[in-house]
């Protein structure tokens, strides 16, 4: 590399870290000062894994960067970061965990208590300047709060020095402030406590000729160089650690302040519409009111007028109707007359020939057999029930005495018989009822279970999900933080066979919640002082134990299952599944014979010299599954259950259908037997003998009828009957019809005279032209056409009177809704919505002096107009005024400082390709980098640019009133765009997203292209490292200030296993690259690597740990190649 690339001539120009002290930081030995002299040259921090050299970069960058960069434990070899470290753990010096008895979880040890005090001195010297910069930071705890005080001094201050000076003062590092008042006194030290870490920073920035900005990005890069690796994503890195940003945002700002005011006024010219729409049915609505009462007015008239024309009407009708009934009465009284003298005749007759004396003696017999007809009619009855019931039975009547002696012994049988089977189907009954409710309730648990399976993805009972719920949801905890085991545990899907086995050993465990040591006494005294109403079992966790990665062959039950990765408590699960449950699989005698811990694949366990096998559970399918996280098997045996115990269900519910028949069958069995035995004797049903006696009363009644010549005397009586029958219907119809006539008048004359009443009332208030006239008028209104009855009278003021009736319930119908509608329109404008509100705020106390109802309908018209001529007119002039003489001005403002902003990250790029061309990075041919920049053709930003394009103003102005809305439209539209989402504005005012980067490699004899860089993902380690270190050493100069003062620069870094990825050359190539950039390096390696960094760095310092604690071993590299040949020799 040629000396000509050397950016500073100066051999010690900048400020590097000349001592580093620490004091109770980390796992560093307690109340002891650790000294680290590097004399300003870059040194090698070595140690083993877990030595603490990962505490001593931490320190520094504690020391140098803000709390939301510090990336701790960056220079940790291990596969992950420990997340757990922090100020408070480095300061009581966390070193590993013990096992907790009462909490059966891990316990966090550390070397200090809370009484400690810790101290970070880093003393920064620059030879150019003869400057030194003291940077100092002492923590401790208050109150269990940890405190930390910041310090800067402008000269050489060691901890020792410090402690002199206050030993001198009678005082002492400690909690108490005295100490903080004599450094200030005597060594004019700043302080700033813990929220005053920007301001320190600041300072020291100043000091050290760091970029000034305000994102600390110097800062930020310090701590990213510790644990960058690789160059990763080109276009990020150049973006974020190569660019400054530029405050477009508070550019923007300024832009809405005035964007604000326009909207304002087109808010008030939105928001006096709104109120013309709300205004306007409160007009149109008053108009209706005022037509509607109109129409009620005459409808109320005609309703006054129908009583007088119907009076007038109906005493014309009614005065001819009542003569023409009278003359009709008259006629039918003297038919009446004539017809009762007939009648009277007649009955002579009949009467005459009904006392003869042979009759008499016929009609004696007749009643005698109409007796015994009734008595035979009532035995055949019961014979009739007899026998129905003997059917049912299928028993044989009986026809005499001695067959009915028989016939009830038999009954009796029957009686006893049905008794006895009546029990035995009620037992049966109640056994099927018995096994129905059972498969029933089963049949309900499974389908809950299934329902609730659908809704997640694990195995675990539902009623175990419950217990969790409600845990959960008393305690404020997510159902995640507390885990069945069974949901991070399931049998490999290529180790099913053994799925029963594994299945039936982990049930218990698999149905054990997972209590972390964070939520463990919440759930404790949760679960202590409530009733659960069920089992639960939890285990108390330590997330501190660290990773487990567990040898355990495939025929254990470690081996055939898998634990779900990536939750927190997956590597504590498998160590306890590990040490807990591991048993060998296997179906082997010998193996299980041999072996303490055994299961065999039909659930045979054996632990020592207990072998147990669980038989009882019938199921072997996969509905009593808990483990894992897919249930889809488990659904579909659940389903599979659900159906089988629906088709037993739908079998008993047939067996309980039959049951019930056979037993409705005993009970109509049971009434025959009951009713049979009601009858006593045979008399009861024996129907021949009276049939016998009947017979012989006909045939005398018969004998004597001829002997007396009955019939002919009998014909005579009907033919005269029949005759007086008719008279008298004839004249009870007459008379009928004279009461009818004789009430129909008195109705008729009743009515006539109340309507001549009516009438006359009319007369009195009225004259009789001016009603008569009024009755036409009415008359022609309802086209009312002549009738001739009082009826038809009726009918037609009926008609006219619904009619009224209707139009004025109608009227009144709509005078309610209009009133009502002119109340809410009202109410609308009074109270608006609150979409309203929103968009316009409360504008109530605008029309608070209009008052609502029909009374005011002058006010609101009167505000309607104002509002219309004066107010709208008003805002569209001002809108106008802040449009033209404001916002367009913006706009274009907007646009240039956009514009020059671009041109800002152009020429950073251009200086940063100035600091790239001094590198050499190729020897054959000698070639060098230089950043390219392309427009990013991300569719947000040309949006963005499009619509920022479209809303920049027409500088010969508007001819009309839509083109000037359109404008404002469009500058609407790009500032909504804009503001619409935070996360899309941050990335679009970022002007260094408007652009994408890549490296090209150039020839310095021609600058010919020879190798082009978009990124680094298809180049090998020690390319990748090469590009990286190339990049990373002009955003070090860059961002350290080294190309831009001799004097004034930080020339510190912290790198990590430079040499991890990198071959000899490339690692020789970064060595050389920040030796050309006069940096000081510590380097982060293991001792093996020392040879690539030796000829560059000045001392050694081997972290050692002994015991709990370490030790830090310091060489100067005359003194390390000693000791090395030394060991060599031997």
């Amino acid at each position: 590399m040629n000396n000509e690339f050397i950016f500073d001539e100066s051999e010690q120009a900048g400020f590097r870290l000349n001592t580093l002290q620490l004091y109770n930081w980390g796992i560093l030995q307690n109340d002891k000062i650790f000294t680290f002299d590097f004399d300003d040259k870059s040194t090698l921090l070595t140690g083993r894994n877990g030595s603490g050299k990962t505490t001593i970069v931490d320190a520094i960058i504690t020391l140098l960067v803000p709390k939301r960069y510090r990336l701790y434990n960056q220079s940790s070899s291990g596969n992950t970061k420990d997340k757990e470290r922090d100020e408070e753990s480095y300061v009581l010096g966390a070193y590993g965990t013990s096992s907790d008895e009462s909490s059966h979880s891990g316990k966090t040890k550390f070397l200090r208590d809370k009484n400690c005090i810790s101290i970070i001195n880093g003393i920064f010297c620059n030879e150019v300047t003869k400057q030194n910069i003291s940077l100092m930071q002492v923590r401790y705890f208050s109150s269990s709060e940890l405190v930390a005080y910041e310090c800067v001094t402008e000269s050489k201050l060691l901890i020792e020095d410090i402690n002199s000076i206050l030993q001198k003062e009678n005082a002492k590092l400690d909690r108490d402030k005295k100490w903080r008042q004599i450094l200030k006194n005597k060594c004019g030290t700043d302080f700033w406590d813990s929220d005053g870490f920007s301001k320190y920073a600041a300072r020291f920035k100043n000091l050290f000729g760091l970029r000034e900005d305000s994102e600390n990005k110097a800062l930020k890069l310090f701590a990213q160089i510790v644990g960058m690796k690789e160059l990763g994503n080109l276009n990020e890195f150049i973006r974020q650690k190569m660019i400054e940003g530029i405050d477009v945002d508070g550019e923007f700002e300024n832009l809405q302040s005035n964007y604000e005011k326009l909207i304002q006024c087109e808010n008030e010219i939105a928001k006096t519409k709104c109120q013309l729409e709300l205004l306007k049915p409160v007009v149109d609505t008053g108009k209706e009111i005022e037509e509607s009462e109109q129409k009620k007015e005459k409808l109320t008239n005609d309703q006054d007028t129908l009583p007088a024309w119907y009076s007038k009407t109906a005493i014309e009708i009614l005065t001819e109707e009542i003569n023409d009934k009278k003359q009709e009465k008259e006629n039918l009284e003297s038919q009446n007359k004539d017809i009762k003298s007939q009648i009277e005749r007649l009955s002579n007759d009949i009467e005459v020939l009904s006392n003869n004396s042979g009759i008499q003696i016929v009609r004696e017999k007749e009643r005698q057999i109409q007796g015994k007809e009734k008595e035979k009619q009532d035995i055949q009855n019961d014979r009739n029930i007899f026998e129905r019931n003997a059917n049912v039975l299928g028993l044989q009547v009986p026809h005499s005495d001695e067959e009915f002696s028989k016939f009830i012994k038999d009954t009796e049988s029957c009686k006893k018989k049905f008794q006895d089977e009546e029990n035995e189907l009620d037992e049966l009954k109640y056994s099927v009822r018995k096994r129905y409710d059972d498969l029933k309730e089963n049949l309900d648990a499974c389908s809950e279970e299934l329902r609730s399976l659908g809704t997640r993805s694990s195995n675990i009972p539902l009623k175990n999900i419950d217990i969790r719920r409600q845990i959960a949801e008393d305690t404020g905890l997510s159902e995640k933080a507390i885990p069945f085991v069974g949901e991070l545990v399931q049998v490999k899907e290529e180790e099913k066979y053994w799925n029963y086995a594994i299945e039936r050993l982990l049930h218990n465990l698999a149905l054990t919640i997972l209590i972390t040591e964070q939520n463990y006494q919440k759930v404790t005294e949760y679960v202590k002082s409530h009733n659960l109403n069920g089992r639960v079992v939890y285990l108390r966790t330590d997330l501190q134990l660290g990773d487990f990665i567990p040898e355990s062959s495939k025929d254990t039950v470690l081996g055939k299952i898998e634990i779900k990765q990536g939750h927190e408590l997956s590597s504590w699960l498998c160590r306890h599944i590990y040490e807990k449950w591991n048993y060998i699989c296997s179906d082997d005698f010998p193996v299980i014979a041999k072996n303490d811990k055994v299961i065999s694949s039909t659930g045979l366990v054996k632990n020592g010299i207990k072998h147990e096998k669980d038989d009882s559970i019938k199921e072997r399918t996969n509905a009593i599954n808990v483990l894992g996280w897919n249930n889809l098997d488990k659904r579909k045996s659940l389903s599979s259950q659900i159906e089988e115990i629906r088709e037993e269900l739908t079998e008993i519910k047939a067996q309980e259908n039959e049951i019930k028949e056979k037993l409705e069958n005993l009970d109509i069995k049971n009434d025959c037997v009951k009713k049979l035995l009601e009858f006593k004797s045979y008399s009861e049903i024996d129907t021949d003998s009276i049939t016998i006696e009947i017979q012989k009363l006909i045939e005398e009644k018969n004998r004597l009828a001829k002997e007396n010549n009955v019939e002919d005397i009998e014909r005579q009586i009907d033919e005269k009957k029949y005759e007086r029958q008719q008279l008298t219907a004839q004249n009870e119809t007459i008379l009928t019809q004279i009461g009818a006539i004789k009430n129909e008048v008195e109705g008729k004359e009743k009515s006539l005279s109340q309507n001549k009443s009516a009438w006359q009332i009319f007369l009195q208030d009225t004259d009789e032209t001016v009603i008569k006239n009024t009755i036409q008028s009415f008359i022609a209104e309802y086209t009312i056409k002549s009738v001739g009855d009082i009826t038809k009278l009726e009918a037609e003021r009926t008609r006219i009177h619904s009619r009224i009736e209707n139009e004025l319930k109608n009227e009144n119908k709509s005078y309610a809704a209009y009133i009502k509608n002119l109340g809410d329109y009202m109410r609308n404008v009074r109270s608006p919505k609150e979409e309203y509100k929103r968009k316009f705020g409360d504008w109530t106390i605008q029309f608070a002096d209009l008052l609502e109802g029909r009374e005011y309908l002058t006010d609101w018209n009167n505000c309607y107009e104002r509002l219309v001529k004066d107010e709208l007119p008003k805002y569209q002039t001002k809108f106008k005024e802040y449009l033209h003489q404001n916002l367009n001005a913006d706009i274009i403002r907007f646009k240039n400082f956009i514009d020059n902003g671009n041109q800002e990250i152009k020429k950073a790029i251009a200086t940063l390709n100035d600091n790239l061309k001094k590198i050499p990075y190729g020897d054959n041919p000698k070639t060098f980098l230089q950043l390219k920049i392309a427009d990013n053709r991300d569719q947000k930003i040309m949006e963005f640019n499009r619509m920022l394009k479209n809303a920049i103003p027409n500088a010969a102005g508007y001819e009309s009133d839509d083109e000037e809305e359109k404008e404002f439209r469009r500058i609407k539209d790009f500032i909504d765009f804009v503001r619409e989402n935070e996360r899309n504005r941050k990335f679009i005012l970022d002007l260094r997203n408007w652009h994408s980067f890549a490296a090209t490699e150039l020839k310095y004899e021609d600058e010919t292209e020879t190798h082009y860089y978009s990124d680094s993902n298809s180049l090998s380690g020690g390319e990748k490292a090469k590009l990286t270190y190339t990049i990373l050493a002009s955003a070090i100069a860059y961002q350290f200030g080294i190309n831009e003062s001799t004097s004034r620069s930080l020339r510190f870094v912290i790198v990590d296993e430079v040499f991890s990825k990198s071959d000899s050359i490339n690692a020789q190539y970064a060595m050389q690259l920040f030796k050309q950039l006069d940096l000081q390096v510590m380097i982060v390696t293991p001792l093996d690597k020392l040879n690539i960094a030796e000829e560059y760095i000045s001392s050694v310092h081997q972290v050692q740990k002994t015991g709990d604690a370490s030790r830090v071993l310091s060489l100067t590299m005359e003194r390390f190649r000693e000791l090395r040949a030394e060991l060599e020799s031997k």
